[in-house]
């Protein structure tokens, strides 16, 4: 299983970890996600969350990342409370794509992609690192 604890959103820093840590009290984890009903919107999603939508409505689903299909959806709160204006998205695809974008003071950002390189049981034991600009195992 893969750490992301941290991620560049826009050109802000955001720790993910962090973030959960100082919202828990916000968030209320559920074996049973909220299922989003196809012609949804993204931007309207705000409550803070775990969503889910399938791969049927994601061709309906508005302001979902490119070439998003069947996808869990985690609606955290950024800065401080729950309030409407400042939330994090983090989209997972059943492909095991990571998708992130912000919502500040109203205004949503676009999605950026968090990509991981894949990995096999020869990288037991290494650690991702950034070299050359591009995610990588290394062994530490």
């Amino acid at each position: 299983m893969s750490d992301i604890s941290k991620i560049n959103v826009d050109g802000i820093d955001y720790d993910v970890k962090d973030e959960v840590a100082r919202n828990k009290s916000n968030i209320a984890v559920s074996q049973n996600a909220t299922v989003l009903p196809s012609d949804s919107n993204l931007n309207n999603i705000t409550d803070v969350g775990f969503y889910t939508y399938s791969a049927a409505s994601s061709t309906t689903i508005a302001n979902s990342p490119k070439g998003s299909t069947q996808s869990s959806l985690i609606v955290l709160p950024r800065l401080s409370g729950n309030s409407k204006t400042n939330k994090i998205q983090i989209i997972i695809t059943a492909e095991n794509n990571i998708y992130v974008r912000h919502l500040m003071d109203g205004t949503w950002y676009n999605w950026t992609e968090c990509s991981l390189p894949v990995v096999t049981s020869n990288d037991n034991g290494k650690i991702l690192k950034v070299v050359n600009g591009v995610w990588t195992a290394v062994a530490e």
